[in-house]
């Protein structure tokens, strides 16, 4: 299982398609801020589970604040990081996780990429795909109960 996970897209469309065509993951995660930039190019890519969460950019919308999710096998906690003042330290966030019984913990909003492991849980912040910024991206594989991620650049 191949997972890409984006964050603070920022009307950066074109970039996010190129990438999702150039890695052919099984799922796409998109952790806010401009969660319509996931929405918009979601009809293009229909046999990709594709799942996004609300930022604190993202104003009015049916987004969910997080989500957590089970595949293959391991639990998933997605959340932008604004409600966990993340821009701050991270001691709230991982305690939601924590708590969670997560295996993954995913989240965005400091626009800088962040990979990490803390009491068994993997910890991915992709950084920013969004324009004016180091753009960066994640990479999620889950094999035979092995979870391996990595921060790519764009």
């Amino acid at each position: 299982m191949k997972i890409l996970v984006f964050s603070d897209s920022h009307g950066e469309r074109e970039l996010m398609k190129s990438l999702i065509i150039a890695q052919n993951p099984d799922m796409v995660l998109h952790l806010g801020d401009y969660i319509a930039d996931m929405t918009a190019i979601k009809g293009q890519f229909k046999a990709i589970d594709i799942r996004g969460v609300r930022g604190n950019c993202d104003g009015k919308t049916n987004a969910a604040d997080s989500l957590y999710f089970n595949i293959e096998g391991k639990n998933i906690f997605m959340t932008h990081g604004h409600d966990y003042q993340v821009k701050i330290g991270y001691k709230r966030i991982f305690t939601a996780a924590s708590e969670k019984n997560a295996d993954i913990l995913l989240f965005g909003h400091t626009h800088k990429a962040l990979r990490d492991m803390a009491g068994g849980i993997q910890i991915l912040n992709p950084g920013s795909i969004g324009k004016g910024r180091r753009r960066s991206y994640g990479i999620i594989e889950i094999d035979c109960g092995d979870i391996k991620t990595q921060i790519q650049t764009a």
